[in-house]
Order: C-alpha cells, then structure tokens, then sequence
C-alpha cells in the first residue's frame, strides 16, 4: 500500500488538500478563520511533554504580559474600587477584551472555560501593578522582572518545540497564532 492509500486502495488527500479545496485565497483574504487557525495550530503541539509545557507557560505568559502592559501603556480610572483588582485597569485589558471576545466565535464552552482562567490572570495582573508596582524582586522593578519571567516562559516553549516536538513553533508560520495559545490549551485539557 502506497503512502496515502487507503485499504480500499482510494488515495486520501492531504489534510492541506482538503483545506485548500474548501477555501480559495480570495476567502483566505477577506478574514481571519479562526477555525482554520485553531485547527493548523493544533498541528504543532503533537507531544505530550510540549503541550503540558505550554499549559504551564501560556497563563504565565498572558499573566506576565498584563502586568507589564499596565505599566507601559495608560491606564483607566475606574472612579470606583473593585475588591482585589483597584481603581484603575491597565491598557491591557482592552486588548483582552478583545481577543477573548474573538474565541466564543470559534467556540462558546472553550472560551467559557478560557475565561475561567483568563480573567483571574488579568485580575491577579492587575491587582499586583496596583499593589506591589513599587517593590523590587532579586533587585529588579516589577516591570523588569516580569518582563525576565516572560522571556523564560518563551524559551521554555521554544525548548517544548524544539526538543520534544521536534519541529518549530506555530508562532513561527503566523504570528497570530500567539493569540490562540489560551484558547488552544484550555481546547486540549477539555479533550485529553
């Protein structure tokens, strides 16, 4: 049987094929398929010790991100305190709003479930700018610190591609797929 073939000797097309069949690039053009997306990036996260890498490192990532974003970009005054989240939101939150919004799109019960996580992140992020901004860790400022914290949480992903999976990261063919990393890993541990 040759690569490709079937029992019944029919030659299965590629999963590249079909795709290309269902979508022309006049269709690629017009949006973001954020189905197409989910499902290429899923391509890319094969090995069980990567995925459980990722798992670790995206919510530190997006969690790092925020904190970090509140202190470089302008940020609100609610004119109101929230209990552990402050008086002011960061300029990240726009952005979050926006990028979580986009995944009940793809699907409404994994950006439900992304959101179970996500928004204590972006809280948590928010409350550590407004209450410990000011404090040093291992003799860093907290932007600084956060920003180390991200750069290893990047590597290790990296060290999760390159090492187990064997293959370079998603981020790699689309920058965009960074955006999907919440949804993606919140999709796996809901179909493990």
């Amino acid at each position: 049987m040759k690569k490709g073939q079937t029992a019944s000797g029919v030659t299965q097309a590629s999963v590249e094929d079909q795709l290309a069949q269902l979508r022309t690039k006049e269709d690629m053009d017009k949006c973001v398929d954020l189905n197409f997306m989910v499902f290429n990036y899923g391509k890319f996260h094969n090995n069980f010790v990567n995925q459980v890498i990722h798992i670790v490192f995206v919510p530190i990532i997006l969690y790092t991100w925020y904190v970090q974003m509140c202190h470089v970009a302008p940020s609100y005054d609610l004119g109101f305190a929230v209990p552990l989240f402050g008086d002011k939101i960061g300029f990240g939150f726009v952005p979050n709003i926006v990028v979580s919004t986009a995944y009940y799109f793809v699907d409404w019960k994994v950006a439900l479930a992304v959101s179970a996580w996500w928004w204590p992140c972006m809280f948590l992020g928010n409350a550590s700018w407004m209450m410990h901004s000011e404090e040093r860790y291992f003799g860093m400022d907290q932007f600084w610190f956060m920003g180390l914290v991200n750069i290893c949480s990047w590597i290790a992903q990296f060290i999760g591609h390159g090492v187990f999976e064997k293959r370079a990261p998603a981020i790699k063919t689309n920058l965009g797929f960074a955006l999907l990393a919440p949804f993606f890993i919140t999709f796996e541990v809901m179909n493990q």
